[in-house]
């Protein structure tokens, strides 16, 4: 019934659509409006979704992000939306931001080189300053093999302990 929203006009199946994001509904439900509200044709599909970001769970906000990608006029309103703060450029993958830094309309691709132009830098300088002092710390193997046993025994083998569920922690 909710994809049968997407078919008809904003004005007429918005605001019911624009409903159903309400935390209190399953995520099927609200995933499905995302989805038809992506299939409108209308400048306020945008605006809700931004406005609505930041109260969406990380499955409904990837199913935001790829309606609000899809249309040139949507893609300049989530730039905007990261320009303001209210919306985090690390909310987005690499590849989405390459896809805005490359896009076809030159409005939304200008936006975006100048909004993620050292976004990725500043953050991986960070990381790199956070974890340098770890290099200095002296390993404890005895510690380190009780840690194995207590998070990643279960899914990961080291040696004759854990089981092969995920990669060998050896190769």
């Amino acid at each position: 019934a909710i994809q049968l929203l997407g078919v008809a006009s904003y004005a007429d199946s918005g605001p019911t659509l624009v409903g159903l994001l309400d935390q209190n509904q399953s995520q099927a439900i609200q995933l499905g409006a995302v989805e038809a509200l992506g299939r409108l044709a209308d400048a306020r599909v945008a605006l809700e979704l931004t406005q609505r970001f930041a109260s969406m769970t990380p499955r409904i906000r990837d199913s935001a992000l790829s309606a609000l990608l899809a249309r040139p006029e949507r893609a300049a309103v989530l730039l905007e939306a990261i320009e303001k703060g209210s919306i985090h450029p690390s909310d987005l993958t690499s590849s989405q931001i390459q896809f805005l830094k490359n896009h076809r309309d030159t409005g939304v691709q200008k936006q975006a080189e100048k909004l993620f132009a050292n976004f990725g830098l500043a953050h991986r300088d960070d990381a790199i300053k956070t974890f340098q002092p770890a290099l200095e710390l002296n390993g404890n193997p005895a510690q380190g093999k009780v840690i194995f046993q207590e998070r990643r025994a279960s899914c990961h083998r080291l040696e004759e302990t854990g089981f092969a569920l995920g990669p060998d922690m050896v190769t």
